[in-house]
């Protein structure tokens, strides 16, 4: 007969296997436990998704008298025209010999790119009561201020139609060649001498807001047929500059596709 103190063969036994299992379950060590990067780097965006991310960086809305404006930059004008460069001669089937050729030949054209932006302009009325105008060709109501220099300004979309108008001010009558707009998108290619702020002022617009009547003899109103402005005082719609404020040195531009990598490896070879 066995003794009292001596353990039995089937609770040993028993022990034994709940051991392994916990082995099983549970690591003997936080060593051994597989576990991912909690910080691994996603890949590489295609070409396309590239173009579309330069093409919506840096996106934002100012707010202006009557106005609200869409601001968005291709942040480096060379990289931008390569990528479309790629993209055009993967749409066209052409060979890897045949793109590096073509971008070797376009070399020249994109070094001269390499300290450009492109800035994107959206300009729209608030509301039907707004009433936009420019006074002279839209790149005149542009200026940079700060570390560049303005390169090129569109002329915008919808083209600018001007036409006489008269602004009758009291007994006074003034004649003005305006273009009056709901919206208009154009562009403003910046030559950057440094990461440092840069501001774009759209300035000498106008505004007229079109109140409404507080009798049936006042004077103050607008005719579009007859593009005719009646108003107490014409300097409340000259605007102020609108300020539009551009830092490089904060931007953090979108990662390279694999594709573009390679050509600018093949176009820094001689």
């Amino acid at each position: 007969m066995p003794s009292r103190t001596q353990p039995s063969k089937f609770g040993a036994c028993t022990a034994g296997w709940l051991f392994a299992l916990l082995l099983l379950v549970v690591p003997s060590s936080p060593a051994l436990a597989q576990t991912e990067p909690a910080d691994k780097e996603p890949p590489p965006p295609s070409l396309k998704e590239y173009i579309q991310e330069l093409e919506s960086f840096a996106k934002k809305a100012v707010e202006a008298r009557g106005m609200t404006i869409q601001v968005s930059v291709v942040p480096n004008l060379r990289l931008y025209a390569i990528a479309k460069d790629l993209e055009t001669a993967a749409r066209n089937g052409w060979s890897d010999d045949k793109t590096n050729a073509h971008l070797k030949k376009q070399s020249r054209k994109y070094d001269k790119l390499d300290q450009r932006m492109k800035v994107f302009l959206h300009l729209e009325n608030q509301g039907s009561k707004d009433h936009l105008f420019l006074r002279k060709k839209t790149k005149s109501h542009v200026k940079v201020r700060g570390a560049a220099r303005v390169k090129e300004v569109t002329e915008g979309a919808p083209k600018p139609r001007f036409h006489k108008w008269q602004i009758i001010q009291g007994a006074s009558l003034k004649k003005f060649t305006l273009a009056r707009f709901e919206e208009l998108k154009f562009t403003v290619t910046v030559e950057k001498k440094s990461n440092e702020l840069t501001t774009i002022e759209l300035r000498d617009l106008m505004h007229y807001f079109e109140a409404p009547r507080r009798n049936e003899y006042e004077t103050v109103g607008i005719h579009l047929g007859a593009r005719q402005i009646s108003l107490g005082d014409i300097k409340t719609m000259f605007l102020e500059p609108i300020a539009i404020e551009l830092a490089p040195a904060t931007w953090e531009e979108p990662r390279l596709p694999e594709k573009l990598k390679k050509a600018l490896a093949t176009l820094s070879t001689k």
